[in-house]
């Protein structure tokens, strides 16, 4: 039985052994042509619910997140991104020395100061700390690298130890990434500990996410100058590279009618380093940004809500007016239906006790 060559849309097919035959002539057939000419891609973003999350620590997040994306079948391990790649160097460089006590003796005798952490998988603290050991020993960390690269007898092992040295190591865009990874994580470490203590406000962790905010706003116009300039200094001790390489020059063609003295012939295209500040330390610095804005709402919100029974300071700065105002907001707010779980005026009654 003959077909039409491409027309696989509403035909049918019973020979299944010929299916793939039948895709690779549809793919560069003429229907085929015909519709990716006429189709509309539209890339949208939709809302799908809220999540429900019992604990805020930053691992929770991670695996609340993690599970949610499962759910949606959506498969991590194809989720890339220069997080995961600095992290995963990070990572090699412990695996590299832990992989045996030789070579764990060789970091210990090139490297006297903080030790090599491990980068769990249920601490995110570990983070900060496995990039601070680095950070600040890292041309000690790149001479015990090259001693396991040459005295090691495993063949993969002294493979890998010489590509983090002279690749990894030895790059200036690593560099750069260390200083600003070590600058943004120990900066919200230490206000993520504060956030998390038993003790916490709802209004003292609004003004220390806006500060954290404030912070990232100030990082994002001289974080990566300083970045570079700490990094040249790492960088001068490693006798490597200073300079990040220029991208090549392209050439455009001039028309009949231009003079000579015009555009210039050759445009520059962007440095590496402008390149690397957009693509990679605005990338990361912004969405920091969009994070922390969102929390800062949502605590907001909060505030708007809950904020009046806060202290009994701002208990006691309300009139009659506002305190009735805020006890029909928390009862409309907190209504299910027609069950309602606290009843303004009673609640208002109960404020009576206030100086």
């Amino acid at each position: 039985m003959g077909y039409v060559k491409g027309g696989l849309v509403n035909k049918g097919y019973a020979d299944w052994t010929h299916v793939v035959v039948r895709l690779q002539e549809y793919e560069v057939g003429l229907e085929h042509k015909k519709n990716w000419a006429t189709c509309s891609v539209v890339i949208e973003k939709s809302f799908l619910g809220f999540i429900n999350v019992n604990d805020t620590t930053g691992q929770e997040l991670f695996d609340v997140l993690l599970q949610e994306l499962k759910s949606l079948d959506l498969d991590v391990d194809n989720v890339q991104g220069e997080a995961r790649d600095f992290f995963g160097v990070i990572q090699r460089i412990y695996t590299i020395f832990a992989h045996s006590t030789k070579s764990w003796q060789i970091l210990k005798d090139n490297v006297k100061g903080l030790t090599l952490k491990s980068i769990s998988s249920t601490r995110w603290e570990s983070r900060v700390n496995s990039v601070r050991a680095i950070r600040f020993q890292i041309v000690d960390i790149r001479e015990a690298l090259l001693q396991v690269s040459k005295n090691d007898y495993d063949s993969k092992i002294k493979s890998e130890a010489k590509s983090l040295a002279k690749n990894e190591l030895g790059d200036f865009e690593f560099l750069v990434a260390i200083v600003i990874w070590y600058d943004m994580l120990n900066y919200v470490n230490s206000v993520s500990k504060s956030v998390q203590s038993i003790d916490m406000l709802i209004d003292v962790a609004i003004d220390i996410i806006k500060g954290l905010i404030s912070f990232f706003e100030r990082y994002r116009d001289v974080g990566f100058s300083s970045a570079v300039k700490e990094a040249k200094k790492i960088a001068i001790e490693l006798d490597i590279n200073l300079l990040l390489p220029h991208r090549r020059q392209i050439r455009r063609k001039k028309y009949f009618n231009e003079n000579s003295h015009d555009e210039p012939a050759v445009v520059e295209l962007q440095s590496t380093e402008d390149a690397f500040r957009i693509n990679y330390f605005l990338c990361m610095v912004d969405r920091a940004i969009s994070s922390l804005n969102r929390r800062f709402e949502q605590y907001e919100d909060y505030e708007k809500i809950f904020g009046f029974l806060f202290t009994s300071t701002k208990l006691n700065e309300l009139d009659d007016v506002c305190l009735k105002s805020s006890c029909d907001a928390l009862e409309v707010a907190l209504k299910n239906s027609d069950c309602n779980d606290v009843d303004a005026n009673e609640l208002r009654d109960i404020m009576d006790w206030r100086c």
